[in-house]
């Protein structure tokens, strides 16, 4: 019998973050405040993402870190280049450990929400089969 491993296991939010980057200094050196924001309304195209880890685990924002066009072709976020994994598992930890309810969702840009989870669509019809 095989085991097989499909991504990496990555810690609940709240964890230790990865060793040796700043989640929310990569936010900023990446330049991920000029679309999105953390803890308040974003001011550009981009969702405001306090909220993500009620939506996203850390497998999906891994990928939509990769590659965001593999997710949803039309979208204007771009593939940011990155130096190693450690870096993306900065960045997750810092947006994960970021999620608590705020008093107003960024809802006001219909465009710009967080594309749907592939398998959403298949846990639904397994759960309504049930």
């Amino acid at each position: 019998m095989a085991l097989v491993v499909l991504g990496s296991a990555r810690p609940a939010a709240g964890a230790a973050p990865a060793p040796g980057f700043d989640g929310k200094k990569l936010f900023i050196d990446k330049g991920c405040f000029a679309c999105h924001s953390v803890n308040g309304p974003s001011a550009g195209p981009g969702p405001e993402l306090t909220q993500v880890a009620y939506q996203r685990d850390a497998v999906w924002l891994r990928a939509w870190l990769t590659d965001p066009k593999k997710l949803k072709n039309d979208t204007v976020m771009p593939k940011l280049p990155w130096k190693s994994q450690a870096e993306q598992d900065a960045l997750i930890d810092y947006l994960l450990a970021a999620r608590h309810p705020i008093p107003a969702a960024d809802s006001t840009r219909a465009g710009s929400r967080i594309p749907p989870c592939p398998s959403a669509s298949s846990r639904r019809a397994d759960a309504e089969s049930s």
